[in-house]
Formats: structure tokens, C-alpha cells, sequence
């Protein structure tokens, strides 16, 4: 039992190194955005699926691969103008770097992401939650930055 396990990690985490490989290739050998949004873009979308269940099966909740994971399959949905199952995704990411960076309440990654929910969650008509999102993400970025900046701005004028 613990070979198979250990055969899935190592099938999951050798799925999340090719997706790693395929999005460090140069723009000129890497697929078009275009190409990405139709039939490959679903292909991308299966294959990271299939990546996340078979770590989901051999990981805790919280393991820094499934977090890559969700990143990137976040972002293929993204891409594929799935809103609403990007903004599943960027839920679970925001909750592992809650506990992960406890330690660095003010993490300016945390923020950003949380500004990511706040934009998702207002495209799914998710207004209030959107709201709790934007104030969230200004607290920690108003550390980071100071309030000139174009992001803070922005995120001042999601709270409008």
C-alpha cells in the first residue's frame, strides 16, 4: 500500500514538474494564449485536475505541491474564462497561505492573492465576500506599499 502511494506521489509531483517545464518555455517555443483558451487549454485544465486528485490522495490538505498545483490550474481556468472554478481554486490558495505564512501576517504574496479573490469573487457577483477580500488585501499591502501606489489605488477604487 505504501508503494502504490508512493508511486501517485511520484506520478503527481512528475505531472507537476512537466506543467513546471511547460511554463518556463520561452515565448517564442510556448503556446500562444490562443491556443491555450481552446482544446489545449482543456487538456491543460485535465491534466492539472488529474494532477491535484492524485496528490489530494497522498497529501495533506496544505502540501506546498498542491498549492502549485492550484496556482497553475487557477490560472488555466483563467485563461479559459471559467471564473467561478478559478475563484474555487484561488480559495484554496488563499486559505494555504493563511497558514502558512501565520508567522508574516503583512506578506505582501498573501495580499496580492487576496486581491486576486476580492476581483474573482467580485466577477461571480460575490460582492460582499468580494469586499472583505479588497479590505483584507489593502491591510497587508498598505505595509508594503506606500499609498501612491498604482496597486493600492486600484484596490482603493474596488472599496468605492
Amino acid at each position: 500500500e505504501f508503494n502504490a502511494a508512493l508511486r501517485k506521489s511520484n506520478e503527481g509531483c512528475a505531472l507537476s514538474n512537466q506543467i513546471d517545464l511547460l511554463s518556463s518555455l520561452p515565448p517564442s517555443t510556448s503556446p500562444s494564449l490562443s491556443s491555450v483558451t481552446s482544446s489545449s487549454g482543456k487538456m491543460a485544465t485535465d491534466l492539472l485536475l488529474s494532477a491535484l486528485q492524485r496528490l489530494q490522495s497522498v497529501c495533506g490538505p496544505f502540501h506546498h505541491e498542491l498549492y502549485a498545483v492550484r496556482g497553475k490550474l487557477m490560472t488555466a481556468y483563467l485563461l479559459a474564462g471559467e471564473y467561478e472554478k478559478a475563484f474555487e481554486q484561488c480559495q484554496q490558495v488563499v486559505s494555504y497561505l493563511v497558514l502558512s505564512l501565520q508567522h508574516v501576517p503583512y506578506h505582501p504574496l498573501l495580499g496580492l492573492q487576496l486581491f486576486t479573490s476580492g476581483d474573482l469573487a467580485s466577477h461571480c457577483g460575490e460582492n460582499v465576500y468580494a469586499e472583505e477580500m479588497y479590505r483584507w488585501s489593502r491591510k497587508i499591502l498598505s505595509v508594503a506599499y506606500d499609498g501612491d501606489n498604482d496597486l493600492l489605488v486600484r484596490l482603493n477604487d474596488c472599496l468605492c
